[in-house]
């Protein structure tokens, strides 16, 4: 992501045996931001991650176009149902740019090994 994402939404679906549930990710040097996203009335199962925001990608092939850290704000997960999943919600920021106005209404995580795991999100 270099350029810049907004306003989505993402509602009414059933997610089942894939190795992510819902994905959002970056690597410093992108720049870029995603912000105003919104997800409603979504199953998930039988996946590795329900939830992973990341602005720290390990597998990018991308060569950094700035030096420029991703910016991720406004992230909304309303009647979300992670069942069956090694990590439920992943969201990992950067010191130097952290995960903005998270919000979870009516989340609810079944049967994850990890609950959740927070790295530099306020």
């Amino acid at each position: 992501m270099s350029g810049g994402v907004r306003n989505i939404t993402f509602k009414d679906s059933v997610i089942d045996g894939v190795e992510r549930g819902i994905r959002v990710k970056s690597l410093p040097g992108r720049g870029g931001y995603v912000e105003d996203i919104y997800f409603n009335n979504i199953s998930i199962s039988n996946v590795k991650d329900g939830i992973e925001l990341t602005m720290d990608y390990p597998s990018s092939t991308s060569k950094p176009l700035s030096k420029l850290p991703p910016r991720f704000n406004n992230f909304n997960f309303d009647n979300i149902e992670i069942n069956n999943a090694e990590n439920g919600i992943k969201a990992l920021g950067l010191e130097d740019s952290h995960i903005t106005n998270v919000t979870f209404n009516q989340t609810k995580l079944v049967n994850c090994k990890k609950e959740k795991d927070l790295k530099y999100i306020d």
